[in-house]
């Protein structure tokens, strides 16, 4: 792949091939027209307004991660329960995943009528030992759910 150089709206690759675009708004779904070399092409945006996301309890592969091996994803959760002040809980046990790289890992969580995401600053949430758990911090929990969506490759994959 060659590198790439931006100047305004035209890009110019270094093997001399010059890209350039021209952002259209008229039809609501063509979104741009790419000239490659003389050749134009129409960009549209996808149907149905983009990408579905799929949250599951089944792991799945949902993209590829910068060195080539799958990204999978998982959604842990744990529903009434209650955490201690400065106390820690496991919320599920990872270690069949086979968890290498965590791409990302997002939270949230029931409480009464009240929903968090957490960070660093009420709670920790953390993969430990293959172990996903939840620590308090400042103050103890009674949750109603918790639902943790884990993006991560596997020891079991190569680049």
């Amino acid at each position: 792949m060659a590198n790439l150089e931006a100047y305004g709206e035209k890009v110019v690759g270094l093997t001399g091939s010059v890209v350039s675009w021209t952002q259209t708004q008229a039809s609501g779904t063509k979104i741009a027209e790419i000239d490659i070399d003389g050749t134009t092409t129409d960009v549209y945006a996808p149907s149905g307004g983009g990408s579905s996301l799929n949250y599951s309890t089944t792991e799945q592969v949902v993209g590829t991660w910068i060195d080539g091996r799958p990204v999978y994803q998982i959604t842990a959760t744990k529903t009434s329960f209650s955490v201690a002040n400065n106390a820690e809980v496991n919320i599920a046990d990872l270690t069949a995943l086979n968890i290498d790289d965590l791409v990302s890992l997002e939270t949230s969580a029931k409480e009464g009528t009240n929903l968090y995401e957490f960070s660093r600053t009420n709670g920790i949430v953390q993969i430990k030992n293959g172990v996903l758990t939840f620590r308090s911090v400042g103050s103890s929990w009674s949750f109603t759910w918790f639902y943790a969506n884990i993006r991560y490759t596997k020891t079991t994959d190569t680049p």
